[in-house]
């Protein structure tokens, strides 16, 4: 990662409540680069991106830190070295304030143990990482919808969520 990308999550947003704040943890750095592109053309929210759990929970305390406002989504992949997605989900949900935050996981596994394995331990859902950039495209537009401040009555959360067939 880039020095100038490690600071932006310190960065205070231009509209913290406005639009939605997603942490995306990888250790694929070509997979997170692919998110931030996928997150570009969907539209909608901001991106902070760690490729790590260990290297997302350091971010975390820094937001903390300076009392800035917890990501409203977190994306991850579940087989990461060092700290997985689940140890990392364990570790984020025991810290005030961060218990409600959905956790989502991305993963190449289409193994039906780690599906099961994900929701045993509370997750909001497990998506196999989609092969092609529409599909991606297609997922960041949802992913919005498993934010619980953003109801469904909200005009641009079924505007983004009424995607179709991915391309």
């Amino acid at each position: 990662m880039a020095p100038e990308e490690r600071r932006s999550y310190l960065q205070p947003p231009m509209n913290s409540r406005d639009v939605p704040l997603v942490l995306v943890i990888d250790d694929d750095p070509e997979d997170l680069a692919l998110v931030r592109q996928a997150a570009a053309r969907a539209g909608g929210f901001r991106i902070m991106t760690a490729e790590s759990g260990a290297e997302a929970l350091v971010q975390l305390d820094a937001r903390d830190a300076m009392r800035l406002p917890y990501p409203d989504l977190v994306p991850t992949d579940l087989k990461m070295p060092d700290m997985n997605g689940l140890e990392f989900m364990r570790t984020f949900r025991e810290r005030s304030g961060m218990r409600n935050v959905p956790v989502l996981f991305l993963s190449a596994s289409g193994y039906n143990r780690d599906r099961i394995l994900v929701h045993m331990a509370g997750a909001e859902g497990f998506f196999q990482k989609p092969v092609r950039f529409g599909d991606l495209v297609a997922l960041m537009k949802v992913l919005p919808s498993y934010i619980p401040h953003h109801s469904d009555s909200d005009p641009e959360i079924e505007k983004s969520t009424d995607v179709g067939r991915p391309g």
